[in-house]
C-alpha cells in the first residue's frame, strides 16, 4: 500500500493505482476527455493534469502510477494552477474545434461542451486563428463522420481496435495537421468498417452519429443528409412525410427508410 494525501486529506491505495483511479475510488472527481477504463489511458488530452508534490510540472492523472516513491506525497485536483491549465486548454480545443453546438446532435449531451460550462470557458476566440476544415463523410448508410468537431482524444481508435478488432480508424498526418481518419484518408464506407456503433458511444463530442444513411429532399431537389436538418425543418413547422425506397431506386442502393420533405 501507498499512503499519499489528496487535497490534504490521507488516503491509503495499492501500489500501481493510477491517481486518476485513486482518487475516483475515494470519490474525488477527475475530469477527463481522452480517457477510458482499460481501453484508453493515453494522457492525451491533459485534462486529468493535478499537481503533486515534487513534480516540476502537472501531472496527468490517467498515466501516472502511484510507488512507494511517491509515499507521503500531496496531490492537488483542483487548485488555482490546475484550473487554470485545464482552462486553457478547452480553450485550444475550441480554437480548431466547430462550435455550432445548436445544430449538433451531442448539443447538452457532449463531454466538451459540459466541461467548458464547469469550467466557465465563454471565450471562445480566445485563442482564434487558424482552423481545420474538412468535408463530412457521408458515404456510410448507418453513420457520419465529421472532422471538425474532432478533439484528438483517440478514444474511438481504442474502441475500434481493442473492443472491436477491427482497426479502421488511426491517426494520419502530424502536428496541427494531424486528422483521426481512415488509412490513406479513405471513406469509411471503403474500409473493413462492420458498423458496429462503438466509435460513435466511445466520442466524447458529436463528431460522430446516427442515421445518415437517410436523406432529406427539399422541393428543390437537394439532398440534405445531416439529421440535425429534419430536426431544424420539424421545428420551423414544415410536415415529414416518411416512405420507403426498395434497394437501387433513386441511384442510392439504399433499401432503409428515406426522410422527404414537404414545404
Amino acid at each position: 500500500m501507498v499512503n499519499i494525501k489528496i487535497n490534504g486529506i490521507e488516503y491509503a491505495v495499492e501500489e500501481g493505482t493510477t491517481i486518476l483511479e485513486a482518487c475516483r475510488q475515494n470519490g474525488i472527481r477527475i475530469p477527463t476527455l481522452c480517457w477510458l477504463k482499460d481501453i484508453n489511458a493515453i494522457g492525451a488530452c491533459r485534462i486529468c493534469v493535478v499537481e503533486m508534490t515534487g513534480a516540476r510540472s502537472l501531472v496527468a492523472s490517467c498515466v501516472y502510477p502511484l510507488s512507494k516513491f511517491d509515499e507521503g506525497k500531496n496531490i492537488l485536483t483542483h487548485s488555482p494552477a490546475v484550473l487554470q491549465s485545464r482552462k486553457m486548454t478547452l480553450q485550444l480545443l475550441l480554437s480548431d474545434h466547430n462550435m455550432d453546438c445548436l445544430a449538433c446532435s451531442r448539443n447538452g449531451s457532449c463531454e466538451l461542451q459540459e466541461l467548458c460550462k464547469e469550467l466557465g470557458v465563454d471565450d471562445t476566440t480566445f485563442f482564434e486563428g487558424e482552423k481545420n476544415e474538412y468535408d463530412i463523410d457521408y458515404s456510410s448508410k448507418h453513420m457520419f463522420r465529421d472532422n471538425n468537431k474532432c478533439i484528438h482524444c483517440r478514444r474511438c481508435i481504442a474502441a475500434c481496435d481493442k473492443l472491436q478488432g477491427i482497426g479502421v480508424i488511426g491517426a494520419n498526418n502530424r502536428g496541427f495537421k494531424t486528422s483521426i481518419d481512415c488509412a490513406f484518408d479513405l471513406d469509411l464506407a471503403e474500409t473493413a468498417c462492420v458498423s458496429c456503433g462503438q466509435c460513435i458511444t466511445a466520442c466524447p463530442t458529436g463528431r460522430y452519429g446516427q442515421g445518415m444513411g437517410r436523406t432529406c429532399r427539399s422541393r428543390k431537389g437537394s439532398c440534405c443528409t445531416d439529421s440535425t436538418r429534419s430536426k431544424s425543418i420539424a421545428r420551423r413547422g414544415i410536415r415529414l412525410s416518411y416512405g420507403y425506397t426498395r434497394r437501387g431506386q433513386d441511384g442510392c442502393g439504399s433499401s432503409q427508410t428515406r426522410l422527404q420533405c414537404r414545404i
